[in-house]
């Protein structure tokens, strides 16, 4: 299976349909995982924002999602579900599920590449894992203004035999001690 087959096979399998609200949850390195778009540096305020999919591309070009000012095409693996198009919102324990599913899936190619190219399927699978840290800023005066603000503390690829294992790495390297303002993404590495 080629590099572009399994980013197909991956954003298939991520469940994102047309219509969808997702969040950008991390930055995409040019061409990473087989995209075949670029990330241009106005995509950067979109990190953590929520935009609708607009169009799903065919081959390894992305979903182009749109907000208030432009429309762009991201990586299937930066995003995550907020709100499917029919209204409802996929719950944490679905949502985990949801993960192992794509966990499951990303295994499933990479074992069935990795015979066809005659490779131990013994290998640790590379995982995408982000870890952010959110913090609300409130503002009194003329008028009441939140802002949550959210900081990048790991985004790297973390070899590792599950997806508990990468975030556990991960969470070793951040050094914090309040998980509880915390989220992790972890996505198989395509």
């Amino acid at each position: 299976m080629t590099d572009v087959e399994k980013y197909i096979a991956g954003q298939k399998a991520c469940g994102i349909e047309v219509g969808d609200t997702v969040r950008v949850v991390r930055k995409a390195k040019n061409r990473e995982g087989s995209w075949f778009d670029s990330w241009v540096s106005s995509m950067d305020d979109t990190v953590g924002e929520n935009m609708e999919v607009n169009k799903i591309h065919s081959g390894s070009g992305g979903l182009q999602l749109r907000n208030s000012h432009f429309s762009r095409n991201y990586p299937y693996f930066v995003l995550e579900i907020v709100k499917k198009k029919d209204g409802s919102v996929p719950d944490k324990k679905q949502e985990s599920i949801s993960t192992r599913v794509l966990v499951d899936k990303f295994a499933e190619i990479t074992n069935t590449s990795r015979k066809e190219s005659n490779m131990s399927t013994q290998e640790q699978t590379v995982f995408d894992v982000t870890v952010v840290e959110r913090s609300e800023v409130l503002h009194e005066g003329s008028g009441f203004v939140q802002k949550i603000n959210r900081t990048i503390l790991f985004d790297h690829k973390v070899p590792a035999v599950s997806d508990e294992a990468a975030k556990q790495k991960a969470l070793a390297s951040c050094k914090v001690s309040n998980f509880d303002d915390l989220e992790i993404t972890c996505r198989p590495f395509c």
